[in-house]
């Protein structure tokens, strides 16, 4: 049996007790090197700091239905109401055991229709090209353990403080390909 834990204080995946790494490690040197093209790495802590707090919002109200005073947390409200969209897991520790890394999905759920959607909420308007490869991460560790399909809708939710919210889906096989060759470059292999 395989035994999977989770330390949010350390942000620390363990399968089997041997760490794996989490998906952002597996595209890190993709983010680190978007993030070094930022001058104030002061800017890149407070947006870090930005986002923990929404997420920490959207949880809460997503569990419980409490409005909290996070200026992000309307933004979401919206996005749920405008899409019909119910959360099913939410703040969710989750790993592949084939290819030995985990994720903490922000929020898996159904549409109206039926429909399996994977949206990963970000505080920022910024778009870097590995956001795609992170939600395919994702998607293939909920599809090793039946919780979606493979081919589950994936997108960011980019939440706004004027309580506004754009959707930026993630349709390409190719986003599975290239975490694929990432993933295979790992040592591990």
């Amino acid at each position: 049996m395989t035994e999977f834990t989770f330390n949010a204080d350390l942000h620390e995946y363990r399968l089997d007790g041997d760490v794996i790494p989490g998906i952002t490690q597996v595209l890190g040197f993709l983010s680190q090197r978007s993030l070094q093209d930022i001058p104030d790495q002061d800017v890149v802590e407070r947006a870090r700091e930005r986002g923990v707090a929404a997420h920490k919002a959207v949880d809460v109200y997503s569990r419980t239905g409490e409005v909290s005073n996070d200026p992000y947390l309307p933004a979401w409200i919206a996005f749920v109401k405008s899409t019909g969209f119910k959360p099913t897991h939410i703040e969710f520790p989750i790993f592949s055991a084939r290819w030995r890394f985990a994720c903490t999905i922000d929020v898996l759920g159904t549409l109206p229709d039926g429909r399996m959607f994977l949206p990963d909420i970000k505080t920022s308007s910024w778009k870097p090209k590995w956001h795609p490869l992170q939600t395919a991460g994702q998607a293939i560790a909920l599809s090793s353990h039946g919780l979606c399909p493979r081919d589950v809708t994936r997108a960011n939710v980019f939440i706004r403080q004027d309580g506004t919210y754009t959707l930026d889906t993630h349709e390409s096989p190719i986003d599975f390909i290239a975490l694929a060759g990432l993933l295979c470059r790992d040592s591990r292999w």
